[in-house]
């Protein structure tokens, strides 16, 4: 009987703890996603102004998106290529509930995001 209630513990804090990592999973993607769509809107505004192509201004896009993590509590690394390119990149963890029990400790999640800047006039991508 104590081997089966081991047994079932295992059992179900696998699947607990598993779908607490999954959880952990999707949010750190959606933080990158978000992250991306914030450093997005940092747009150069000179540059637009002059007609020139769109583009962000790459560290005013790294300081919003780098923000948006921190205040999501994430860690993560952004970068900026060719301004029109946010590549973002978080890490987290989650604490298992049951699995802590027989020594397995935090568990490590991650996501990615990549945010192309397009320009889009009367439903047409320019």
């Amino acid at each position: 009987m104590a081997i089966f209630m081991f047994l079932l513990i295992i059992i179900m804090g696998a699947a607990v703890d598993l779908g607490g990592q999954m959880r952990s999973m999707q949010k750190a993607d959606d933080v990158a996603r978000e992250a991306g769509r914030q450093g997005a809107q940092a747009l150069d505004v000179d540059a637009a102004m002059a007609g020139n192509a769109q583009q962000v201004d790459p560290g005013m896009a790294r300081a919003a998106a780098e923000n948006y993590l921190a205040s999501a509590g994430v860690t993560g690394q952004v970068s900026v290529q060719a301004g029109t390119l946010l590549d973002v990149t978080t890490a987290t963890t989650y604490q298992p509930v049951f699995l802590g029990i027989i020594g397995i400790g935090e568990l490590n999640a991650s996501g990615h995001a990549q945010v192309q800047l397009i320009r889009v006039v009367n439903g047409q991508e320019r």
